[in-house]
């Protein structure tokens, strides 16, 4: 017997027999092992209409108006705030600083400007939150020079432009303010009426949270009231208030200090200044609304009177 041969051969059925056992069958691995993970498919666009598919997936369709009521006119998070800049001529850093969306992509080119006396939006809807802003020029000549408006806008909770006029002065102008207000004597042949003007204002401001700075001073010369407890002033916020060592904050000094924008670099823009003042509500919204319940709980909603028959009515037998 050849022993060397014999050694030889054991090893190698030593070796098969390790292999073996070191490789389970391959029916058990397939079914012990998990499955590997394929790609999701593609998922195909919605159509529309007849079975055309949709080639504007950023551009969702508008809420209703009891939605855009309901939610404030709040549109939800993620593409739609990329699209916001660029759609609605919000400030690009002022969207990243309300929103919280310090990573996000926005478009790198500048927002459209804002279309002057374009008057009442036919596509926007408007939610619960609207910003006013007015432009105004000066009446009565240097000893008695009083204000009046000349220019109104109004924005949505996203800055969305809503309204914006010029106004025909209902006095004789003695100073237009241009290198401040904007408004010159050749915006007068297509401003609209005081008359026309502010009944488009009381329709948009009824049962609405209006947002602005300097609020009092804008409705004065809009010879409007609105409710106190609908009001958010971002002059009169007291963190904003803080930041002036309790002065009255101007608004280019909110933008620059809690924005980082740089606005009223030259003649003042009503639609711009109505933006700012919205994107410091969106960034403060919940200290604001913290705030107000606060300075309000002292002050509780009357009650509804129940009705009751008139007086000295007798029911009949």
């Amino acid at each position: 017997m050849d022993l060397n041969n014999l050694s030889s051969n054991w090893k190698k059925l030593q070796q098969e027999q390790m292999d073996t056992r070191s490789k389970p069958d391959s029916r058990k691995r397939a079914a012990d092992s998990p499955p590997a993970i394929q790609p999701e498919p593609a998922k195909r666009p919605k159509t529309q209409g007849r079975g055309k598919a949709s080639t504007k997936p950023s551009q969702a369709r508008r809420p209703t108006q009891a939605a855009a009521a309901r939610d404030g006119g709040q549109k939800t998070a993620g593409a739609s705030v990329a699209s916001l800049a660029q759609d609605h001529a919000i400030p690009r850093a002022g969207l990243t600083v309300a929103y919280g969306r310090a990573g996000a992509t926005l478009p790198a080119d500048p927002p459209p400007a804002a279309v002057p006396n374009a008057g009442l939006s036919s596509t926007v809807v408007v939610g619960k939150y609207v910003a006013l802003d007015c432009e105004m020029v000066g009446v009565g000549g240097p000893v008695n020079e009083r204000s009046i408006v000349a220019r109104v806008s109004v924005v949505d909770f996203h800055g969305e432009q809503v309204y914006d006029s010029f106004v025909r002065p209902t006095e004789h102008v003695t100073d237009w303010r241009t290198w401040i207000s904007g408004v010159s004597a050749s915006h007068m042949p297509t401003a609209r009426d005081f008359a026309v003007v502010q009944r488009d204002i009381i329709d948009l401001l009824q049962g609405r949270i209006l947002v602005g700075h300097d609020l009092q001073q804008d409705l004065d010369v809009l010879h409007l009231t609105h409710p106190r407890r609908d009001i958010r002033d971002t002059q009169r916020h007291p963190p904003f208030r803080a930041l002036a060592g309790g002065n009255t904050p101007g608004l280019k000094k909110l933008a620059h200090q809690i924005l980082g924008l740089e606005i009223q670099k030259g003649p003042h823009s009503s639609v711009e200044d109505a933006r700012t003042c919205m994107a410091l509500y969106r960034l403060a919204k919940d200290a604001f609304e913290a705030a107000h319940a606060k300075a309000w709980a002292k002050h509780p909603l009357p009650a509804k009177k129940k009705k009751t028959g008139k007086k000295g009515s007798r029911k009949s037998k």
